[in-house]
């Protein structure tokens, strides 16, 4: 859970982090952001009707939540977010909503970590599938090579 210091509470707050209108969309969230006058960093999460019931909407800002709270050291302050969730989110992992979380705030200018935000890799995990799969394929054609008995 976030702690309280983070949070972005009051219809008036979220309000004006809207009327800056700097936004970006990255898959499953939409990011908003403006500078609010102090060194601190607070966020907001929004989820719409539109996404499902109660239960599911809960879920989903949970999922932000902790998305938010993992990556909450590389962001940098003195600005307030809103995340705001689509409908894609419902379905969506943890993994692919903090990556998500991430590729917004690279956009908005706003990660504080130039490495991951130039090579778009996450804790050193490759993003490239291509990559991956050529890699696994080759090892496991070779795998099948070797267990073939030869005719």
């Amino acid at each position: 859970m976030l702690k309280k210091q983070y949070r972005l509470r009051k219809n008036k707050d979220f309000r004006r982090v809207y009327d800056k209108k700097k936004s970006t969309a990255a898959g499953t969230v939409v990011a908003y952001c403006g500078e609010n006058g102090s060194d601190r960093l607070r966020i907001g999460f929004s989820v719409s009707k539109k996404i499902g019931n109660a239960v599911t909407r809960n879920r989903c800002r949970r999922l932000l939540r902790e998305a938010a709270r993992a990556c909450l050291g590389d962001i940098r302050p003195g600005r307030d977010y809103v995340f705001i969730g689509r409908h894609s989110l419902a379905n969506a992992q943890l993994i692919r909503i903090r990556k998500d979380m991430v590729n917004a705030l690279a956009r908005l200018d706003s990660w504080a970590k130039s490495t991951e935000k130039t090579t778009g890799k996450i804790k050193g995990k490759p993003t490239d599938r291509s990559a991956r799969s050529a890699e696994g394929s080759s090892e496991r054609a070779s795998e099948r090579a070797a267990e073939k008995p030869a005719l």
